[in-house]
């Protein structure tokens, strides 16, 4: 696994859910499974907001690939 996706994958919390192929799917499963690839992908975060217990967050901002 490439160092960079070895760090992005690493930095998804065990719980983390990602909007993909199959609507919603576990984060880290997902990224692990993708192969390898030399892109790079820029994202930073523009909104990000949490549910007052504090078991649910979300981020959202503009990427590019």
């Amino acid at each position: 696994m490439f160092r960079r996706k070895r760090a992005f994958v690493d930095n998804f919390a065990s719980e983390s859910l990602v909007f993909a192929d199959k609507w919603i799917s576990d984060g880290r499963e997902f990224f692990k499974q993708r192969k390898d690839s030399p892109t790079i992908l820029k994202w930073e975060p523009e909104f990000a907001d949490i549910s007052q217990s504090g078991d649910f967050g979300v981020t959202t901002g503009l990427w590019e690939l």
